[in-house]
């Protein structure tokens, strides 16, 4: 009898504890968010910083610490997103505070650091040269140095190399192409050969 009673509370202990858990995950994940906590920004760019699980009725407030650094250009109808645009190099905080029925219920950060424009790219190397099937980085000299642009790249040929958003160049067949890295706040380009040769090893 007293085995039995205690598997009992044992049991009703679990569930209690299971749902309890349930409930607070559930809560954590509907907990509003911004779409980002941290974000480098190019002096002159914009980005649109959105709040995500804003319950139906509350307002979001957005405000930057330094309005000389970082400026906020428009706020949607909905009050979900805002475009903030960097004005100078420097560093501020958005702040985003959840209202409801008046009262501030939370407050939403993201920090944002505003580089200045890049006024140079280049390649490390102008060539270099792999065997098919085998991968490359290619590092690419951005100045000034504390620009935090990441620039764009593209092959000329993906039949005989492919390069992915972080520079990695890989070999598809042999043949020679020219990849070009491109940075989009001021159309400035730099350009690397690469040339791709039969692997030896395959024979």
């Amino acid at each position: 009898m007293k085995r039995s009673i205690l598997r009992i509370l044992a049991v009703s202990v679990f569930m209690f504890c299971m749902t309890l858990c349930i409930s607070q995950t559930s809560l954590a994940a509907k907990a509003p968010r911004l779409n980002l906590k941290k974000l480098d920004l190019t002096k002159g760019t914009t980005f649109t910083i959105r709040v995500y699980n804003l319950s139906e009725g509350d307002t979001a407030v957005f405000k930057s610490t330094d309005t000389d650094v970082l400026k906020i250009n428009s706020v949607a109808d909905n009050k979900r997103s805002a475009v903030i645009y960097g004005k100078t190099v420097g560093k501020a905080t958005l702040k985003v505070n959840i209202k409801r029925s008046g009262k501030v219920i939370d407050t939403l950060k993201c920090k944002v650091k505003v580089a200045p424009i890049p006024v140079s790219i280049k390649f490390s190397d102008n060539s270099i040269t792999l065997l098919e099937g085998r991968q490359a980085y290619i590092d690419v000299i951005i100045k000034p140095y504390s620009a935090t642009e990441t620039p764009v790249f593209e092959s000329s040929n993906e039949d005989v190399a492919v390069v992915n958003v972080h520079g990695l160049v890989t070999a598809v067949a042999p043949g020679k192409v020219t990849i070009t890295a491109t940075l989009l706040s001021t159309g400035k380009t730099a350009t690397c050969t690469v040339v791709v040769k039969e692997d030896p090893d395959d024979d």
